[in-house]
């Protein structure tokens, strides 16, 4: 497994796990989202799983203004974070919120549990 940050040739598999998250949320909005989440400043910032070539899963997190709790701003806030049926259970999910976790750490934020 590959922990890495979405690359443009992945956006449209991403896309296909983001509608298996949100399956009631049309396709074409979840993308169009998507792609409008990439480009907006500070972007948000998607890292994938990937297995032998298969997006076994996903986390999306931005920066927020606020987030209950949270006495700081900005604060690192997870959108979305999903990892396919038959690749769970083999630490993908977990996997994926230490690379969140350690990005954040990276540029200065404070993760507590």
């Amino acid at each position: 497994m590959i922990v890495r940050p979405l690359e443009t040739r992945d956006v449209a598999r991403w896309v296909e796990l983001r509608a298996a998250l949100w399956p009631d949320r049309p396709r074409d909005a979840l993308e169009a989202e998507g792609r409008a989440a990439l480009l907006t400043d500070p972007p948000l910032t998607v890292i994938v799983a990937d297995v032998d070539g298969t997006l076994a899963g996903f986390i999306e997190f931005g920066f927020r203004s606020y987030a209950e709790g949270c006495d700081t701003s900005p604060v690192p806030y997870v959108e979305g974070w999903y990892v396919r049926d038959e690749f769970r259970r083999r630490g993908i999910g977990a996997a994926l919120m230490r690379a969140v976790e350690d990005g954040c750490r990276a540029r200065g934020f404070e993760i507590g549990r």
